[in-house]
């Protein structure tokens, strides 16, 4: 009885002990094939690229956001359509951009335009300025009729009447008819600073 169980003891240690070795001999393969395989070097360079990749594809869905949301050639014709039916009423194009009342009136008729534009781009703002003279020309801090329509957060539901909008810049006569809230630091025209750092309207090369 003693005999059979130390053989038995004894053929469970040779099992074991095999098993042990080709354990070992599978770790020694596999870390050697890590090492001469350069497989560590490898994955490296694949999550490089994989990394670059997703830049790229980043970079090209920033890019091409960037372009549509440039594109403003609809609000544009909109606008040159409702002033050239205003030169053929008898506006002097010249005046326009002093002109307080005529701006008004030309911003309250091509407002829901511009609002529909900045929702559909889901930017948070947009403006017009009318200027008809030279800026090089302009005297500094000189007055500006214009529109400037800010949206803190365009990635939420649009407000029908928008209460989610706020006037930077307007005509008090458009505050009054668009029904838009004011924000704090609104004023009734825009200032032109004549350099490339200040301002939202300046001189281009």
């Amino acid at each position: 009885m003693h005999q059979q169980k130390k053989k038995e003891k004894s053929i469970f240690q040779s099992i074991f002990k095999a098993m042990l070795i080709v354990l070992i001999i599978e770790l020694f393969l596999l870390v050697a094939t890590l090492y001469f395989g350069n497989v560590g070097k490898q994955l490296n360079k694949n999550a490089v690229d994989i990394l670059k990749k997703q830049v790229e594809n980043r970079q090209n869905y920033l890019e091409t956001t960037m372009v549509e949301n440039q594109n403003l050639s609809s609000i544009s014709g909109i606008l040159n359509n409702a002033v050239e039916s205003r030169i053929a009423s008898g506006l002097d194009i010249e005046k326009l951009d002093s002109d307080e009342k005529a701006c008004a009136s030309l911003m309250e008729e091509t407002s829901d335009s511009l609002i529909n534009v900045l929702r559909h781009r889901s930017v948070n703002g947009i403006f017009v300025i009318f200027n008809t003279h030279d800026l090089d020309e302009r005297e500094t801090d000189s007055v500006l009729q214009g529109i400037y329509i800010r949206d803190l957060d365009p990635m939420t539901a649009a407000s029908e009447r928008n209460h989610d909008l706020l006037l930077e810049r307007s005509p008090v006569q458009l505050v009054k008819s668009l029904g838009i809230s004011t924000d704090k630091g609104w004023t009734p025209g825009i200032k032109f600073k004549n350099n490339k750092t200040e301002g939202i309207l300046y001189p281009v090369f």
